[in-house]
């Protein structure tokens, strides 16, 4: 697995199987949970580990809980957690969204190539995850 988080992955997923990387116009499949290592290889490569991108990210934004993180200064690539009802957990890239909705009890999430999914999950902890990333990114873009 050499995978690294860049400018086109829209999101990571690991369903308690398998994990998977989702791009602008590809999809990757890896066996076994993955997320972990995708992250802090990527947080490297781009000058950091994960755990001090959290550290920093606490540090900007004054929470504890549900950290995004930024993987990348130089390409502005801001991911944050989520995970769904089902325990489908996911690190989606702030960036690539473009919109999102509650539709009944569950929620709408466009992305930048026009695509759509939808997940069994609260809109109101992931609108709070989009707002951590806001205030995330302009904290950090005030320094």
């Amino acid at each position: 697995m050499d995978y690294l988080i860049n400018v086109n992955t829209i999101y990571v997923k690991y369903d308690g199987i398998n994990t998977f990387v989702f791009e602008k116009d590809r999809s990757y499949c890896f066996l076994g949970n993955l997320l972990n290592k995708i992250l802090n290889k990527s947080c490297e490569y781009y000058g950091s580990s994960f755990k001090g991108r959290l550290k920093g990210a606490k540090s900007l934004i004054k929470s504890r809980y549900k950290l995004p993180i930024i993987v990348s200064e130089k390409s502005n690539i801001v991911f944050f957690s989520f995970k769904d009802i089902e325990n489908n957990y996911y690190w989606f890239s702030f960036n690539n969204i473009i919109g999102y909705e509650k539709i009944d009890k569950n929620l709408k999430i466009w992305f930048c190539n026009e695509k759509s999914i939808i997940l069994k999950s609260s809109y109101t902890v992931f609108n709070n995850q989009i707002l951590k990333c806001s205030g995330l990114l302009v904290n950090y873009q005030r320094r």
